[in-house]
């Protein structure tokens, strides 16, 4: 791919992953929000974990994925919030503000409950999310989004309290919805 069309292909995607953001993480909760990077061409196939405080380091991590976005890389975010930054083990989770699901090639409308948030990660593979007006104990959280992957027979090694899902939109997603 041409960088020159690859650096049009990301600008001015900051304000809709401020609002997917905003509405996965909310206005009230407080924690560490997690976004690796794993750059594809990189023979070393090396993670680089970034940390920032929810919500108000949101400006700062908008700029850093979009920084991180001018090459080819993969971008994900853990949808729950760490205690701490630093470490990205499940004991390290304070809170969840949503529940998730890796759904894979499960078509998000045979859902039982609709998802409050569908990403498209790739043609015909999707992340949901149902958002809570509550935050959960990540432990409630994670027994939830193991019942759903299992309901599902989504991806059963990614209901994990500590997934990392795509956010949007980046050069390597064809597609993304927000409902």
């Amino acid at each position: 791919m041409d960088l020159s069309v690859f650096g049009e292909i990301v600008q001015d995607t900051s304000s809709q992953r401020r609002t997917f953001f905003k509405l996965v993480f909310g206005e009230q909760a407080r924690g560490w929000v997690c976004v690796s990077y794993k750059f594809p061409h990189d023979p070393k196939d090396v993670w680089k974990k970034h940390f920032f405080e929810w919500p108000q380091d949101l400006e700062r991590m908008l700029a850093d994925i979009d920084e991180q976005s001018k090459q080819l890389v993969h971008a994900y975010y853990c949808p729950s919030l760490y205690e701490s930054p630093g470490k990205k083990n499940k004991e390290y989770v304070g809170t969840c503000t949503n529940i998730w699901a890796d759904l894979d090639t499960c078509d998000p409308k045979f859902m039982l409950v609709p998802p409050s948030i569908v990403t498209e990660t790739s043609p015909g593979k999707f992340h949901a999310l149902w958002l809570l007006e509550d935050e959960l104990k990540p432990e409630t959280a994670e027994q939830i989004s193991c019942k759903i992957a299992y309901y599902q027979s989504t991806q059963k090694r990614r209901c994990s309290v500590r997934p990392i899902l795509t956010p949007i939109p980046l050069w390597n997603r064809s597609k993304n919805t927000l409902n």
